[in-house]
């Protein structure tokens, strides 16, 4: 995980400007807010921006940019699925019958 060299609360506290230390991001600025009743956050690096200044001035750009993205939902498949519990189970018994018939 990159570490922030410096950071700077922004638009009445919605989000921050941070600037990267290391990592792939080193030197680079984003703006980064957290997304409302979940445990992420959505970043956007601030291209052209070089001092705090200049990060603060992109930041409401990048905000109306971020909120105008649809909302990407994780895809995960939970086990509870019953379809993917089906989906396991033929595939397994696909396997044994797969080893009986080499067996033979």
């Amino acid at each position: 995980m990159p570490q922030i060299q410096l950071q700077k609360r922004v638009l009445n506290g919605r989000g921050r400007v941070l600037l990267y230390g290391s990592g792939t991001s080193a030197g680079k600025w984003y703006y980064k807010e957290k997304v409302e009743g979940q445990r992420r956050y959505k970043e956007k690096q601030l291209f052209g921006a070089s001092s705090l200044e200049q990060a603060i001035e992109i930041a409401p750009e990048a905000a109306i940019e971020l909120a105008k993205e649809p909302e990407k939902k994780p895809n995960y498949r939970y086990a509870s699925d019953p379809l993917t519990l089906i989906q396991r189970e033929e595939k397994l018994l696909k396997q044994k019958e797969k080893l009986a018939k080499r067996n033979y």
